[in-house]
C-alpha cells in the first residue's frame, strides 16, 4: 500500500503457526512434549488454544478468574481508547477511527 508516494506497512499483524508445525519438526523423542492446539472450555464457550507442558496459552484461557480479569482489563482499555478518541462507539461496539 502507498500513501502520498510512501510505502506503508502495518506492523500490527498476527502470525499463526500451521497446525502441524510441531508434528513435522519436533524429533520423535520429544513429540510428547510438543505444543498442541485444541479446544479449551471458557465462560464464552470453547476456544482454540495452545497447550504446552500441561498449561494453556494464553494463560487466562483455562481459569475462570483470569478470564474475568482479562475481560475487565479489555473493557477498561476500550473505554480509555474511546475517551482518547482512538475508537468510536458504533451500536454499542468499539471501532477504530
Amino acid at each position: 500500500m502507498t500513501k502520498n508516494g510512501m510505502k506503508v506497512l502495518d506492523s500490527d499483524i498476527h502470525v499463526m503457526e500451521p497446525e502441524d508445525l510441531w508434528d513435522r519438526y519436533v524429533e520423535k523423542a520429544f513429540r510428547d512434549q510438543r505444543p498442541q492446539r485444541g479446544p479449551v472450555k471458557t465462560e464464552w464457550g470453547e476456544l482454540d488454544a495452545w497447550r504446552f507442558a500441561g498449561r494453556v496459552f494464553p494463560a487466562y484461557m483455562d481459569d475462570p478468574r483470569r478470564q474475568r480479569f482479562s475481560k475487565v482489563r479489555t473493557d477498561k482499555a476500550e473505554e480509555r481508547h474511546v475517551a482518547e478518541g482512538r475508537y468510536v462507539k458504533i451500536r454499542g461496539r468499539s471501532a477504530r477511527r
